[in-house]
Parts: C-alpha cells; structure tokens; sequence
C-alpha cells in the first residue's frame, strides 16, 4: 500500500502536466457556471473517480494492505478530496515543497 500511495503521491505533487493545477480541478471548481450538459459531464467524471477510489481502496483490504475500520465509500470520498486539494495547492500559490508533505500526512491514515 505504501508504494501505490507514494507513487499517487508523485503523480498529484510533481508530474510536469499538473505544474499549474490540474484543468479538471479547474473546471470543477466552477461547475456552478457550466451549462447542465458540461455539468452533467463533470458529474460522470467525479462518479468515475470515486468508482476508481473505491475499487482500489476495496483491493487493497482485501489483499491485506488496508484495514481501515471506515467504510470503502467515506475512505475514498476522503482520498478524492485529499487529491483535489493537492492538485488546488499550485493555483493557490501554496509552497510547491510543502505539497508533497502534506499530501503524504493526509494520506498517513491509509497507512
């Protein structure tokens, strides 16, 4: 589980095509400006995350690599928020070396 959630990690603080946030992020931010398709649209997309957190937190319990006493579905709500703030961070200004910390702390209770 450690090794998936630093690379997770990785991916969400330091790969190069999410430097100046992530355009999904973006875009869902100001979902209450978008027409009902392109609403619609950002809806199917978070449900697809949250099917995708649940089917890899659900894995890892079940492969023995979690034991949360959370449910699967409050778990991943957590990890997609937790993702959404890091990838918000850079487009705040926050620090870029603080980023990766604090995503890691957030994500210490899947540990």
């Amino acid at each position: 589980m450690n090794d998936l959630l630093y690379i997770l990690i990785d991916f969400t603080t330091a790969d190069a095509r999410l430097e100046t946030s992530c355009l999904f992020h973006k875009v869902h931010a100001g979902r209450h400006r978008l027409g009902l398709q392109t609403s619609q649209l950002v809806e199917e997309m978070d449900r697809a995350a949250q099917t995708a957190y649940q089917t890899f937190l659900q894995d890892r319990r079940g492969a023995g690599d979690w034991y949360g006493a959370v449910s699967i579905d409050v778990a991943a709500k957590f990890l997609g928020e937790q993702i959404a703030l890091a990838l918000a961070q850079p487009a705040a200004e926050e620090n870029a070396a603080n980023i990766p910390e604090m995503l890691s702390l957030a994500l210490s209770v899947f540990r």
